[in-house]
């Protein structure tokens, strides 16, 4: 996560109402790029993406996403810029999804186990999409696990948006630069990374699981659609 964060007061009217997440966007932290052809951002720049995707996600706002409460961006007496985020502080109610599966592993062995996981972490990246946001680095803390979760029944929240892009932006960007030898939709990315963070996660019960999809329920991910008609394509 290309950030720091810290736990601060919220106070109104000089009344304490609780803790909010003062998310803090430095250059310092900054990471390449993922994608070929995707340039490095300013803290500005992911400080402004994290507002886009915020307000385009609305309407998932306190249960599939974090409340957002603006952000924020001031000159500091040396000369460094300081922006970033504030956001609604889930600490004591969620932990991350490492942390559920590690805490939760013995209830994790099989593909059957992992299902109902999995699949609510590819259900919060198609709700998002289908919002117009393209999260396209996806990494395993991104995600928090809620307070009362089962293995069978988790509840999901998604926590970082500074590399977002809007859909529209991020399918321009996929038709100019995506491998002409491999297609397919660009809702395939976020699809990739989330597999590539949980294959990590589970190892070759991933690997197991995803199989299983592309036998049995290949209209589940675009990514598994894609792998049908490329081989269908060989085949013909």
């Amino acid at each position: 996560m290309p950030a720091q964060e810290w736990q601060a007061e919220a106070v109104v009217n000089g009344v304490m109402v609780g803790n909010i997440l003062v998310k803090l966007v430095v250059d310092e932290l900054r990471y390449p790029g993922r994608l070929v052809n995707v340039p490095e951002q300013s803290a500005q720049e992911r400080e402004s993406s994290e507002m886009c995707a915020y307000a385009r996600l609305q309407s998932l706002q306190g249960r599939h996403v974090l409340h957002c409460y603006g952000g924020f961006s001031f000159k500091m007496p040396w000369g460094n810029t300081v922006t970033g985020v504030l956001l609604e502080d889930l600490t004591g109610q969620s932990e991350t999804l490492p942390g559920f599966i590690k805490r939760k592993l013995d209830q994790l062995q099989s593909v059957e186990q992992i299902d109902p996981l999995v699949r609510a972490c590819f259900d919060l990246v198609h709700r998002v999409q289908a919002a117009g946001i393209t999260a396209a680095r996806l990494w395993a803390d991104d995600f928090r696990v809620l307070e009362g979760s089962l293995v069978q029944t988790p509840f999901l929240c998604l926590s970082e948006f500074s590399v977002s892009s809007p859909t529209e932006e991020y399918e321009a960007f996929w038709l100019d630069f995506a491998d002409p030898e491999l297609g397919g939709p660009w809702q395939m990315s976020d699809e990739q990374t989330m597999l590539e963070t949980l294959q990590s996660q589970f190892g070759d019960v991933l690997d197991d699981w995803w199989r299983g999809v592309l036998k049995e329920d290949a209209a589940y991910l675009h990514w598994s659609q894609h792998v049908l008609r490329v081989q269908e394509g060989a085949c013909s």
